[in-house]
């Protein structure tokens, strides 16, 4: 097996022969869907010379190979070497590197077996003729040592393809097949994009009583039934102007079930508490559609982005909003004239890109209260230093859900999820270089 860590293609150290099998990788399916990718070069008559082929994660063959940490990558080369002349060695590379628009890319892996050279082939072959069929396995590392903030070395879980219209950095991995020829000659390659995804989950399980209605398909106890079940965040006043006429004050506190990690594929449960002495404003604010609770994405780019201190990581901070919270009446004991309790929940999509962190880029996710929007209702800012979520909380989200456990969504039959409208690409352009805000909101 051949790992290589670096920081930059310059610092490259020599290549080692891969060599390897696959790891049993518990959480993953026994039967994973598999295709066979092809992809080659030809001549000018349309004869394919030089093939890849790999077995691949992707559900069609049409589809770039993917893969998932643990895979073995494993295929074939084929080689007419009648096609080409002066052939010294012929070699496969996984490649993978950290780009920023503006900069040169930065290579933090490099795999490489190599399949045929002179120095190996005896006198009688020195020669490379016919056709010839190479195997070929790789097994990714779980992690790689790079140079991470203020200059250190560190080893960092290997990190999921990332390229976005409009991003300004991107995460690509790559399978090289080089033909290396003679002086004088140019080298030939075949080089296909890979799609690679981490493999992550929750650290823990949720409480036995949510556990339980899961399993017997009933509502979630909320925060005052199962109190270790839920992450309280400090209650706050919201204040604003009811139809223009009078000054209303709002006690909000939002819960988020605990561990505060969460799977794709799987809601973010939520529970909020509306309290005021204005009967009218209640009704009003209460409203499904009135209430304002995001997921925000966020990206942070440049060699802070693994940074622990998130005000080293200032500059080069960019949100958007990956989508929007639906509430319903929680319909507990407690609720009266001057109190309403709501569950509520997030989706979160499979094509959500999960929490990870590497130097060059890093993506978090946070649960923001944005306020209220609803006619009739005037909110006052809250607070002069910042423009920014009333609280916010810090969320972590899993490539995959721990095994055994099954989530399921509490929201009433026939609930309409919220719709998020927006373009990542404005996104970018608008978010650029925005502060942490939100961390002094908590």
């Amino acid at each position: 097996m051949a790992s290589a860590t670096f920081s930059s293609e310059a610092e490259l150290p020599n290549y080692a022969d891969v060599t390897g099998s696959s790891r049993s990788i518990p959480y993953l399916s026994e039967s994973p869907p598999e295709s066979q990718f092809k992809t080659g070069l030809q001549d000018e008559k349309g004869y394919a010379w030089l093939t890849l082929q790999m077995n691949s994660r992707s559900l069609t063959t049409a589809s770039a190979p993917s893969f998932m940490e643990g895979d073995s990558i494993t295929g074939v080369v084929h080689l007419d070497a009648e096609k080409t002349d002066s052939v010294k060695a012929v070699y496969i590379e996984v490649l993978a590197t950290t780009t920023t628009v503006g900069q040169e890319p930065e290579r933090f892996l490099a795999l490489k077996e190599t399949l045929w050279s002179t120095e190996k082939a005896t006198k009688a072959s020195a020669k490379l003729m016919g056709k010839h069929d190479w195997p070929f396995q790789f097994t990714l590392p779980k992690e790689v040592e790079v140079t991470g903030p203020r200059g250190k070395k560190g080893f960092y879980q290997l990190p999921p393809s990332f390229s976005e219209r409009a991003s300004p950095a991107y995460l690509d991995y790559k399978i090289v097949v080089t033909i290396k020829r003679g002086m004088l000659k140019v080298n030939q390659k075949l080089t296909t994009t890979m799609l690679y995804q981490p493999l992550t989950v929750p650290a823990s399980t949720p409480t036995s009583l949510r556990t339980l209605a899961y399993t017997e398909g009933k509502p979630i106890p909320g925060p005052k039934l199962d109190p270790e079940g839920w992450k309280l965040l400090q209650k706050r006043p919201v204040e604003g102007v009811l139809f223009g006429e009078r000054d209303v004050e709002i006690n909000v506190q939002l819960s988020l079930a605990t561990p505060v990690q969460y799977a794709l594929g799987s809601p973010i449960p939520l529970h909020l508490i509306l309290e005021s002495e204005d009967s009218q404003a209640l009704d009003l604010l209460s409203s499904p559609a009135a209430i304002q609770v995001a997921l925000t994405r966020a990206i942070t780019i440049g060699s802070e982005a693994a940074a622990e201190d998130p005000e080293r990581r200032t500059n080069n901070y960019i949100t958007t909003v990956e989508s929007k919270a639906y509430f319903w009446s929680a319909q507990e004991l407690g609720e009266g004239p001057n109190r309403r309790v709501l569950q509520g929940e997030i989706d979160l999509e499979m094509k959500t890109k999960p929490t990870f962190i590497f130097p060059g880029l890093s993506i978090e996710y946070l649960v923001n209260f944005e306020g209220f929007e609803a006619t009739g209702w005037q909110a006052k800012s809250h607070d002069s230093r910042a423009k920014g979520p009333l609280f916010t909380e810090e969320v972590k989200i899993t490539s995959r859900q721990l095994a055994g456990l099954s989530m399921r969504s509490n929201a009433p039959p026939g609930y309409q999820r919220p719709v998020v409208d927006y373009n990542k690409s404005l996104g970018y352009l608008e978010n650029g270089n925005q502060r942490f805000v939100h961390y002094g909101h908590r």
